[in-house]
């Protein structure tokens, strides 16, 4: 061959091949990756066009040789099967991970129903306790002063029977027996005021155990409804796409 049919590194011909070549190697570079795979998804058009410029930059003797075109239409085929079942593998893939999540998202939103649930129940016997708890220590505490006050009128009246019995002046033993039974009575009724504000109080502690411990059960309540929304808006939203 002689030296003007020879391409030199400063030829035309040269430069288009080198150029050729690195812009299939930028599009291999920036070409979309297959998920969960090393593969990627190229532009058939371009690289074809580009191996055509290559191809229509080297020399003619091989361009036309019958083995480069064969490997060519070859490696087409070849790519053409991977990229079918790589996109096949893909959408599996995307229907597995979809079903998995929609089926995660499915027990979380019951194992929350059934928490919800646990807890309610949970509050309400712990209140219905609470107030039988509450019942019976107010009749114990009223029945005890009801017990005492009868105790000091009867001693009250035995008094009062055993003044007018000894004393020689009735006036006087009867004013004292009066004074006697109205101490008593004056008694009774603290005692029984006392027992009474008492069992209020309690009452009013109850109440408020009682008004937190439903608030909490709401507030539970009123996350499961916020939460629940959101598994099945990101459950669809996987769907969608």
């Amino acid at each position: 061959m002689s030296e003007a049919a020879t391409p030199t590194a400063e030829s035309p011909v040269t430069y288009r091949t080198l150029e050729a070549l690195e812009e299939l190697a930028e599009l291999v570079d920036t070409a979309r990756g297959v998920p969960m795979s090393a593969s990627c998804v190229l532009p058939r058009g371009s690289v074809l066009d580009l191996i055509d410029d290559i191809r229509d930059a080297l020399p003619a003797e091989l361009v036309d040789a019958q083995d480069v075109l064969d490997q060519r239409e070859e490696l087409l085929a070849a790519a053409t099967e991977q990229l079918t079942e790589v996109t096949h593998a893909a959408r599996a893939e995307r229907e597995r991970i979809v079903g998995s999540a929609e089926i995660q998202a499915g027990e979380m939103v019951r194992s929350a129903r059934d928490r919800a649930e646990q807890v309610l129940t949970g509050a309400e016997d712990r209140a219905e306790r609470l107030l039988a708890q509450a019942h019976a220590q107010e009749e114990r505490i009223l029945a005890h002063a009801r017990a005492e006050a009868e105790t000091m009128v009867a001693a009250a009246r035995q008094e009062a029977s055993r003044l007018i019995q000894q004393s020689e002046v009735y006036q006087a033993a009867a004013s004292q027996a009066e004074q006697v039974r109205a101490e008593a009575g004056e008694q009774a009724r603290q005692m029984i005021a006392e027992a009474e504000e008492y069992v209020d109080g309690r009452l009013v502690s109850l109440g408020d155990l009682l008004t937190r411990t439903l608030r909490q059960v709401d507030k539970g309540r009123q996350a499961l409804r916020e939460r629940s929304p959101r598994l099945t808006e990101s459950t669809d939203g996987r769907r969608l796409r």
